[in-house]
Parts: C-alpha cells; structure tokens; sequence
C-alpha cells in the first residue's frame, strides 16, 4: 500500500532571484523527494491548485512542472484522480540532459575516513573549484548506494564519480540516459574505470611465507562488496605463488570493513581447525579490530599472530604498536585520475585509456614479524 504523504507541498520553495525557471525549479525539487523517498511509488503528488496557492504562482506553471515530470516518466497525471508517481529509477529522474548545466560533480563513497580522505583531496585537487563536489557517503551500507545515486542524479549533476560501490542494478540501467560516469576501485564495473593493482599482496604473501608461515588467513567483509573479492583472489594467487595450496589459505568473513565487525569475527578465526599463524585484513580498521580482540585474549601480534593489512592508512599504520604492515593503495592519485577521466569526458575528449590501473606497494614494518 502506498504510503501517506501529509503534506509534501511544504517542501517546496522557490528562489525567485534564480536564472532557473519556476517550472524547473519545481520539477526538479519534485524529483529530489522522489529521489530520497519522501515521495514513494503510488504516492499522489499534492493538487496543483494547493501548490500554485502555496508558492504563489500561476496554476498554468504549475501544471507545466507536472507534466515535465509526465515526460520524464516519473509520474502519471490522470484526469479527475491527481497526480501518482509511478518511477523512481535513475533514468526518469535524470530526464532530458541536452543543454544543461548544473556546474556539480556526484561523487559516492563508502566512507569519509582515513583512507578515502585522500581520494577525495585528489578529486578536488583536480577541479578549479573543489565546491562543485556533491558527495554521499553511504556508511559501508549496500542499501543507501541506490538512494544516494538516484539523489545525486535528480539534482542534475554533470557527472557522477562511484568508488568501491556494488549496485548489481546499475548494469541494467540505461546510461545513455544518465550523466557520465566514472568507476574507481570498483572491480569488474564498466568502464571507463581506475582501479587499483594488487600485485604487491603477492609480495606480502612471499614475505610471510618466508618468515615461516605455513597457513595464513585472510580476513574478508562479507558478500556484496567487488573489491573485497578482487582482494581474495589476489590473495589466493599469491598464497599460490609462495607455495601455499587453498587448505593453508583460509578465509574468514566479517560482517563489514569496520573495527568492531572484525573484533567480533577474530573468536572464528581463533577457534578454526585451520588457524593462521599470520593474518591478511581487508582494511586497517579490520586489523585494529583483529588486534583489539588478540589482546582481550592475552594473544600479541607479532608473536602469536602475524598482521598484514591491504590498504592502511599512514597514520593509522604508524601509530600502532608495533606498526601495522601494509599493502598501500594510492588513494590521493586514484582521485586525480577519477575527475581527469570524468573531465575528458564532459569535454567529449577521448581518454587515452578506459582503464587506469594503479599499482600497489608493499610497506613491511613490525606487525608481521617473524614465525618461529
């Protein structure tokens, strides 16, 4: 049953200073509450007449910012029973691109944190004006990806930048439809794409199995993330190229790439038949987790339990104690390549290469240690 909308015409305000027509500025606020679920599938959009006595206008705009909206295919306008919304997708929020400008880059994230700050200072790096950045944060969530891009594109951005995102929907999607879009650090998206090598975890893996290690584990968020899948391939294939057969390479899952997911997911790790003597994480905040939990245990990295992470942010990898070892990733030149890219594209450039590939680095410091 389609929910009940009190009153959306109170979200409605004009600027009747902008160069922006009424009807497109109405249009398109419409859209952002359709976007972000205010106005959800079945609801009715409020009277025309209610509307155009609200912002004071003439009922005819009015009734011309509906029907872009019919056109748009988002909502249905049907003689005597109002005005229903009937889409909610990228594409009919996008609607019709040609000649339009809004001067803003969408840019999504998992999460404003240590390591994607730098991507986003390399985003804005390469732009005159780093206030044309629209960004959604989705929190690590899979659910808030698909509100967040339908957002960023009713407020008709000029382009969208996704990282490390997983919509299996966005590959229905007609994107001739949707502004242009580049991928970052999103294995197995369209291109065009940056993405980063993982060759260095098979430097990693060596270092280790060097050291003595003879099953090494590697601690993963759970399904729907391309990136932590990219990350368990390179690890199996560089477990593969030291030697190592899938019974020494076991994985263990979190429920996400957070501290706490991690902590709670270390007693499996500990309890399993194939317990690793050293440990590969997904992020550094999953090695905090795996440290925090050691030590609750009266377990010690490196001397129980080697710890290497895939992406670990300087400061978090100094600071600890003893110092994290890393498989870097260049965040800060993944943002520049991201918005080059996307820029070529809003100039009708051709890039050079659809697929930017930017490599790794192996940083041994303490935390992995040597078995004995």
């Amino acid at each position: 049953m389609a929910s009940e909308i009190t009153s959306p015409t109170r979200w409605l305000a004009l600027d009747r200073e902008s160069a922006v027509t009424i009807e497109a500025q109405l249009s398109r606020q419409i859209a952002i509450l359709i976007a972000s679920g205010q106005l959800q599938l079945g609801d009715r959009l409020p009277p025309m007449r209610e509307v155009a006595e609200h912002l004071g206008v003439n009922l005819l705009t009015i009734r011309s910012a509906y029907q872009r909206l019919e056109q748009q295919g988002l909502v249905a306008l049907e003689q005597g029973r109002g005005t229903t919304v009937v889409a909610n997708g990228p594409e009919q929020l996008a609607g019709d691109r040609r000649d339009r400008r809004s001067f803003t880059i969408g840019v999504m994230i998992p999460a404003l944190d240590e390591f994607y700050r730098p991507m986003l200072d390399g985003l804005r790096a390469a732009l005159d004006d780093p206030s044309q950045i629209l960004l959604g944060d989705t929190g690590q969530s899979l659910e808030r990806a698909p509100v967040y891009l339908r957002q960023l594109v009713a407020r008709d951005v000029d382009g969208l930048i996704l990282v490390s995102q997983s919509m299996d929907e966005f590959a229905t999607f007609d994107r001739s439809k949707l502004p242009p879009v580049v991928f970052g650090d999103w294995p197995g998206s369209p291109a065009p794409s940056v993405v980063f090598g993982l060759d260095a975890v098979t430097d990693a893996m060596g270092h280790l199995v060097a050291d003595g290690h003879e099953t090494i584990g590697f601690l993963s968020p759970g399904t729907g993330f391309p990136t932590a899948s990219a990350m368990q391939d390179a690890f199996i294939a560089g477990g593969a190229a030291s030697g190592l057969d899938k019974q020494q390479l076991p994985i263990f899952y979190a429920e996400s790439w957070l501290v706490g997911a991690a902590e709670r997911a270390m007693a499996g790790v500990l309890s399993s038949p194939s317990r690793p003597s050293a440990l590969v994480t997904a992020s550094a905040y999953m090695a905090i987790g795996a440290r925090r939990h050691l030590a609750q245990v009266g377990m010690s990295v490196p001397n129980d339990i080697g710890l290497v992470a895939i992406g670990g942010g300087v400061n978090t990898a100094t600071v600890l104690d003893p110092p994290l070892t890393t498989v870097d990733l260049p965040a800060y030149e993944m943002g520049l390549q991201l918005m080059t890219l996307l820029q070529q594209q809003l100039a009708g450039e051709e890039p050079a290469s659809d697929l930017v590939r930017l490599e790794s680095a192996f940083n041994v410091r303490a935390s992995c240690g040597t078995h004995h």
